[in-house]
């Protein structure tokens, strides 16, 4: 295979995003699982903490749905577990598996914290 020099030049868009573009493609690559997220939080919010790459943001109702592909499930757990509002996985199941592994993680590492008691109007009824 051999490339050959052409005399015509590309110039890029006005417009054109690169970095956008960059992130998007990284976040669509098509990997083992295929990730939906909804996140309780608005899109600018959502922006702001999630690094771009990590997926795309979708305005959903009164929240933002994230769709996302990944190797790596516990991976992906980490990073929803820093993430400063609720969220529903919405697939794979294996996820819901992966952050429940992580949240275990860390009370073994913090078992002190198995200890404090959460007052009632701390707790979020189900």
């Amino acid at each position: 295979m051999s490339a050959i020099p052409q005399p015509r030049q590309f110039e890029r868009p006005a417009q054109f995003d690169v970095a956008g573009h960059l992130a998007l493609s990284i976040a669509t690559l098509p990997r083992k699982f295929t990730i939906e997220v909804r996140l309780e939080t608005d899109l600018e919010s959502a922006k702001r903490e999630l690094f771009q790459a990590i997926g795309v943001l979708e305005p959903l109702g009164d929240g933002v749905l994230l769709r996302s592909q990944a190797d790596d499930l516990n991976w992906f757990a980490r990073e929803l577990a820093r993430l400063p509002w609720p969220f529903e996985i919405r697939k794979p199941s294996e996820l819901a598996v992966a952050v429940i592994d992580h949240a275990k993680v860390l009370l073994s590492r913090h078992p002190q914290s198995l200890a404090v008691s959460v007052p009632a109007s701390a707790r979020k009824e189900t």
